[in-house]
């Protein structure tokens, strides 16, 4: 499991920065998209038979580049694809199929949940 800090990943250099840290990806990465999606679905510096990456703060994700959010997004929905439909991977990746999931946390919505489920309470 990979934990982020949105608060950390505002702007896409940041965003990449922290992807490029906490996955391992190699020296050669290009700092696009494209380098991005080839990076994240291949992963050769951190293998593993699953990935789970959780993202707090995620309304924060890229806020100071909105325009970069969607092809974030389009990249990540991707790299589940391409990991679903896996095949002949090193015993590293566990031969197969490989889950990869990412959860962000919007803590906006967290509290707006606490604060309903209070009033519910009484």
């Amino acid at each position: 499991m990979i934990r982020l800090d949105g608060r950390a990943m505002r702007t896409l250099e940041a965003l990449f920065r922290a992807y490029v840290r906490e996955f391992r990806f190699p020296e050669y990465f290009g700092w696009n998209w494209a380098a991005f999606d080839e990076c994240i679905t291949t992963l050769e510096g951190r293998p593993a038979h699953g990935y789970l990456t959780i993202i707090d703060h995620a309304d924060d994700v890229l806020a100071d580049e909105l325009k970069e959010l969607e092809p974030f997004e389009e990249a990540l929905t991707h790299a589940g694809r391409t990991w679903a439909h896996a095949f002949a991977l090193p015993d590293d990746f566990g031969g197969g199929e490989v889950p990869f999931h990412t959860i962000m946390v919007r803590e906006s919505k967290a509290m707006t949940c606490r604060r309903s489920c209070d009033k519910a309470r009484g």
